[in-house]
């Protein structure tokens, strides 16, 4: 993905920087969030479109699995 969007390691890894330090500001203020970063990175599956960084099919449905269970159904 990185060489068709043309980035580099150093450009995609700075939006992980910011994203932890989004995390770390939000738990200093406490703020509740959830941080899918991990679960969706031990993915096997593609989970992004091959042309671009957005979540694809896989992606929506693996947020949505992380997601469903912090959030217990009630009735």
């Amino acid at each position: 993905a990185l060489q068709i969007l043309n980035l580099s390691i150093d450009e995609t890894s700075v939006s992980r920087q910011m994203s932890i330090e989004l995390a770390d500001w939000m738990q200093a203020n406490k703020i509740r969030f959830v941080d899918l970063h991990e679960p969706l990175k031990q993915a096997s599956t593609e989970l992004y479109w091959k042309k671009d960084l957005h979540l694809n099919v896989a992606g929506h449905a693996a947020v949505a699995r992380n997601l469903l269970g912090l959030f217990p159904v009630t009735e």
